[in-house]
């Protein structure tokens, strides 16, 4: 996230949603993808933008937009990990179970 800065949120604020996006897709240093085949990425974009409108709805002063949009992608990054964490020991638990089933 390099070149999201004050300015650069504030342009994508100012742009129609689409355009919005897409100047957000190049702040990101995001490379052009198909947004319906990578659905992961175009919710993912869609999220940040919506972070976006949401802090500076609030009146969050840009430098802190900017931070939300930071804290926005960790929190995902962080959520996507610990769900992929816990679907493995949920299907590793259920293994267990289901082996310990199998040899009464």
């Amino acid at each position: 996230m390099a070149l999201l800065t004050p300015q650069g949120v504030k342009r994508v604020y100012q742009c129609q949603k689409p355009e919005g996006r897409e100047y957000l897709r190049r702040l990101l240093n995001w490379e052009e993808f198909d947004e319906v085949r990578d659905s992961r990425r175009s919710i993912l974009l869609d999220t940040l933008y919506e972070s976006i409108i949401f802090a500076v709805g609030k009146g969050f002063p840009w430098v802190e937009v900017v931070k939300v949009v930071k804290f926005t992608e960790e929190l995902l990054k962080e959520t996507k990990a610990s769900s992929h964490a816990h679907k493995q020991d949920s299907c590793l638990g259920f293994w267990k179970v289901k082996q310990t089933e199998c040899s009464w």
